[in-house]
């Protein structure tokens, strides 16, 4: 199936054609994924047109269990075309419930001990900040990729990021709000 925004497509190309296509290996049903500008057979690499792709699916769908996921090359990706995969996974991730640090305005970071894995975080609060949000998780992805850095991303709501209080608090009753955020773990390529 393609998918078009008719009011604000996401290139000035009119010939790009994004796919929303069903996944051969699915996790869960109604795993899919989706191929942003096919025409252009495009590697691999999360870029500015993916990651609003993304962003703008996750504003779209207000299920909490609906998700985006890419994982770079040799982190886990399976075919060298660019793609993401969406889906509904029911489970929620306990990296949601942590505390981060923040390094940068709006850009935040765990490590271990503090979770499993080293992770940077990014949470879009306002409508506002859309493009600013996008731009910023676009820059962390090229930065791994420019330096060979294998990495996966997770686009998920979670409740807004802390920085200070104890490393885990969970919020029970849902009384917190709840924010697209993007979570990206670098990590160690795999062969």
């Amino acid at each position: 199936m393609y998918l078009r925004c008719a009011d604000k497509p996401l290139t000035s190309d009119p010939l790009d054609r994004h796919l929303l296509i069903v996944n051969a290996s699915p996790l869960e049903r109604g795993h899919s994924l989706v191929v942003p500008c096919v025409n252009r057979s495009l590697p691999q690499v999360l870029n500015e047109v993916s990651v609003k792709q993304a962003t703008d699916l996750m504003l779209l769908t207000r299920d909490d269990n609906f998700h985006v996921l890419f994982n770079s090359l040799l982190g886990h990706a399976s075919v060298n075309h660019l793609h993401v995969h969406v889906l509904f996974w029911p489970y929620e991730s306990d990296l949601i419930n942590r505390r981060f640090e923040m390094v940068q305005p709006d850009v935040y970071v765990i490590r271990q001990p503090d979770w499993f894995v080293p992770a940077f975080a990014f949470q879009l609060i306002k409508a506002e900040d859309l493009e600013s949000f996008n731009r910023r998780v676009t820059m962390c992805a090229k930065f791994l990729t420019k330096r060979n850095v294998a990495h996966n991303v997770f686009f998920t709501r979670a409740q807004p990021l802390r920085t200070d209080g104890p490393l885990h608090s969970e919020d029970r009753f849902g009384k917190l709000p709840s924010f697209v955020t993007v979570y990206i773990f670098p990590r160690r390529s795999v062969t």
